[in-house]
């Protein structure tokens, strides 16, 4: 048993010892002659039992009385103990959903386990008590408000499922701070394995916080890269990389398939807390690669598994030539259908006219002259050239957009009304060139694609940074057309649907020319995309495996690898850090304390009347 003021009971001494000296106590009698004692036998005895050195007697008054004051110190204490329901208060309840809480080391996943203890909670709530639930998940959101509503909060909970993205679980804790505020009592309980980065922005205020931890193990092997490249002789070369996150060392068996078929199978022993890296080969018609591990006692299953989309199945390796471009970086990097790579010149071996073969899809010139490459796929902003099929004729200061070809699919759903440009280069097209022009301005041709023999290319006049397209809704929505367009002839000899790698939880953008979409999960359950805008915002993946993205003109497949160490690092955490806090786990709370002053005053009650009784009696 605990209690608010320990040092209160310190009074027991004192409120004890004094009862007993009034028992020890000599009485004052006034004298009386009497002829005769055997009247008064009773009396007799009294005055023997208060002779200043007589010994203490024990009688049922003193252990009532003694027994009465010892509980009236210890209710003054404020004594509190453990129950299984809620105490009256107001609970916010902060479950953790990210990967880590899939692990099997509690059954039958940790997951599970917290799910387990808030049925609890729920079923052991009286009519003051009030519970709010947070799933920190792909997105943190309240399950439930604060209610009593036991129905409510079951129908509520149906709609949990576990989760491999990563939670926001500062979000989290600053959200149940908000719903703890101004309330008395208030607790902040966070059910969790502690697995998430250090909360530095986060106030408990007057709230009382609880760390129960979930789970008992960190033997996990987990896949933590992935990651292809061509090689010279025409071969894809595929890297992975397999870490162990146990204490001792695991046996790990990797399986390497290649479109399905096993291509290779390696059996190794992976020190404790090192990692160990592989290479294998595909040939270059390949599509897809997956690498699978198995190892005794692995308790997560999220990053075993990996995939990924070869050259010529969608992955579009893109060399940025730039010289420092935030919003163009960001735009292509952001597309999950590109590798980028940036540099400040084009590489030697890059150059058209040497030897090999170019290991690149598209090559991007950012306000850099253009120079010839092997890449079938070339854009430039800002600088033209003859390889685009026009001249440059001089400049231009503030044109207007006059026109542009709405139906072409790198202009389609694109805005180009109002656009500020600062100034922009004039461009005569060269005779004989197979180019079309996409928009014009009242200088000239403003945005220019052309297509010659298996090459394509795209040639903008201005430099984006001299203007304010990057700031338009349109600017992504153009940058991702353009990729697709400038692709488009890899992605059909390839005979492949487009590839995608992401990582769960992370939303991603897709091109959706069709005006509609629909997302294809690992079950074959489905739902509709909004393509509206012809650029698909792709949310609430949050679970690792294989899913398509089909439209009329959209074929897709996207690869949701885990590829994330901190996930992966299972071992349960013994304490949260937060801002200015340490909170240390509690592993079975057993539910929260109470404080039983009332009943221990009932109780003394009911000792003051039976030694009241008592005393009468004998009186």
């Amino acid at each position: 048993m605990s209690y608010l003021t320990s040092a209160a009971l310190w009074w027991l001494l004192p409120v004890l010892g004094t009862i007993i000296v009034l028992y020890l106590m000599k009485m004052r009698r006034q004298d009386m002659r009497v002829p005769a004692t055997f009247l008064w036998p009773k009396l007799t005895s009294d005055v023997r039992a208060n002779a200043p050195m007589q010994r203490l007697r024990l009688s049922l008054l003193l252990i009532l009385q003694l027994l009465a004051a010892s509980l009236i110190v210890i209710a003054l204490a404020g004594p509190l103990h453990r129950v299984r329901g809620l105490a009256g208060s107001a609970t916010i309840v902060v479950l953790d959903n990210s990967a880590s809480m899939s692990a099997t080391d509690v059954s039958p996943t940790r997951f599970g386990a917290a799910i387990r203890r808030v049925d609890a909670l729920i079923a052991g709530m009286s009519g003051a008590d009030r519970l709010a639930l947070i799933d920190v998940g792909a997105s943190t959101r309240i399950v439930f408000g604060l209610t009593s509503d036991k129905p409510q909060m079951t129908r509520a909970m149906r709609s949990l499922a576990p989760c491999d993205a990563a939670g926001n679980m500062s979000e989290a804790l600053r959200l149940a701070s908000a719903l703890a505020m101004n309330r008395p009592k208030a607790r902040i309980v966070v059910l969790s394995d502690g697995n998430f980065p250090t909360v530095t922005d986060f106030s408990l205020g007057r709230a009382e916080l609880v760390y129960e931890s979930i789970g008992t193990s960190q033997k996990n092997v987990a896949i933590t890269a992935l990651d292809s490249s061509l090689s010279p002789t025409g071969q894809v070369q595929c890297f992975t990389s397999v870490h162990n996150f146990d204490s001792g060392p695991m046996p790990v068996t990797l399986t390497f398939k290649v479109d399905g078929n096993i291509a290779d199978a390696q059996q190794f022993t992976i020190p404790a807390g090192q990692s160990v890296a592989r290479t294998f080969n595909a040939s270059h018609g390949a599509h897809k690669a997956q690498v699978r591990i198995s190892a005794p006692g692995d308790i997560l299953a999220a990053d075993d598994q990996a995939t990924i989309y070869l050259q010529g199945s969608g992955s579009v390796r893109t060399l940025l030539i730039s010289n420092g471009n935030l919003f163009i970086e960001r735009a292509l990097s952001l597309n999950p259908a590109v590798r980028l790579e940036m540099a400040g010149s084009v590489p030697e071996d890059e150059r058209l006219g040497s030897p090999g073969a170019g290991a690149y899809d598209l090559v991007v010139f950012d306000n850099i002259a253009p120079v010839p490459v092997k890449a079938a796929a070339v854009w430039s902003l800002g600088v033209p050239g003859q390889q685009f099929g026009v001249a440059d004729a001089g400049m231009i200061s503030h044109p207007n957009v006059l026109d542009w070809s709405h139906d072409d699919p790198v202009m389609r759903y694109a805005d180009f009304r109002s656009l500020v440009i600062d100034h922009a280069h004039v461009v005569r097209s060269l005779r004989g060139a197979p180019i079309k022009i996409l928009a014009t301005s009242s200088g000239g041709a403003l945005i220019v694609s052309g297509r010659t023999a298996g090459r394509r290319t795209l040639y903008t006049a201005w430099n984006i940074l001299d203007s304010d397209f990057p700031l338009r809704v349109s600017f992504p929505v153009f940058v991702a057309n353009a990729v697709a367009w400038l692709t488009q002839d890899n992605q059909r000899a390839s005979g492949a649907a487009i590839g995608l790698m992401v990582h769960p939880g992370k939303p991603f953008a897709i091109t959706t020319p069709g005006g509609s979409a629909t997302l294809v999960r690992p079950d074959d359950s489905k739902s509709a995309l909004d393509a509206s805008t012809g650029l698909s915002i792709v949310r609430g993946i949050d679970q690792v495996g294989e899913y398509r993205i089909v439209g009329p003109e959209t074929n897709a497949n996207v690869a949701v690898n885990l590829l994330d160490e901190e996930a992966s690092d299972v071992r349960p955490r013994a304490t949260l850090n937060l801002a200015s806090v340490t909170v240390a786990a509690n592993k079975s709370p057993g539910g929260s304390l109470s404080e039983i002053w009332r009943p221990l005053i009932l109780v003394v009650l009911c000792i003051l009347a039976a030694e009241w009784w008592v005393f009468v009696r004998r009186s």
